[in-house]
């Protein structure tokens, strides 16, 4: 017996559904956020291929399987890739006082071990540590606790101006944080404006950059790791 078709309604709604999740995902593409909406056009796609099997036309039913099949394939494919890639010999260490984490994107483990080892040899152990972007995991791994209320602080995409004002005045109650940014401060937002006029740096990577408040005395005497030329004014 053949199935009904999907009523225009639930079409329209699953549509509408997707478009939002697009919407909500657009701000920052990535491969993350596109997989979130990624079941709504599936199961209009999934409507759409079991109509096609129904259908009374032999080329539309072989049509259908040769869609199905190229599908589960590249999943296939995919799926191995990513499990081959996810192998020790691919990875890349990155050492802390709470264990070593691998990495299979070497360019991003190495600047990441970078800042774990700057942040563990030139601040006080366990001292706060609050920082920029998706960087939360350095907290961890250097046991250095984040004193803000947010894992990650990630203005204008996913924090406020009244949350990067908490932050400020979180650092200005507690003259201890140390900053770690993942880029030069931009001094058009408040968190970056504040973090340049009150802190130093005292070493950058090129992909990370350490600040401690000015007038405040390294934890360690030994010279900053690797400077590109073109940072070096900040860390005078």
């Amino acid at each position: 017996m053949r199935q009904r078709r999907l009523p225009g309604w639930e079409l329209g709604t699953l549509c509408a559904g997707w478009l939002a999740l697009m919407g909500a995902c657009g701000h920052r593409w990535a491969i993350t956020n596109l997989l979130w909406a990624l079941p709504v056009p599936l199961v209009l796609v999934s409507k759409w291929l079991q109509e096609i099997r129904l259908s009374s036309r032999p080329r539309a039913r072989r049509a259908c399987v040769v869609i199905i099949g190229i599908t589960v394939l590249s999943a296939a494919v995919y799926a191995a890739t990513m499990c081959r890639y996810a192998e020790f010999k691919y990875s890349a260490p990155i050492r802390g006082s709470a264990g070593t984490l691998r990495w299979n994107d070497y360019d991003l483990a190495r600047s990441m071990a970078g800042a774990v080892g700057a942040v563990e040899r030139l601040t006080p152990p366990g001292s706060p540590l609050v920082m920029n972007g998706f960087t939360g995991l350095i907290n961890f791994l250097t046991l250095h606790p984040n004193p803000s209320p947010y894992n990650f602080l990630f203005y204008p995409f996913y924090h406020t101006t009244a949350q990067e004002e908490e932050v400020v005045s979180l650092l200005e109650r507690s003259p201890d944080v140390s900053v770690l940014l993942t880029r030069p401060p931009k001094m058009d937002e408040i968190f970056d404006r504040y973090v340049a006029q009150n802190y130093r740096c005292i070493w950058n990577n090129g992909a990370y950059f350490l600040y401690v408040r000015k007038g405040a005395s390294r934890k360690s005497s030994l010279p900053p790791l690797f400077m590109p030329a073109a940072h070096q004014g900040g860390a005078q």
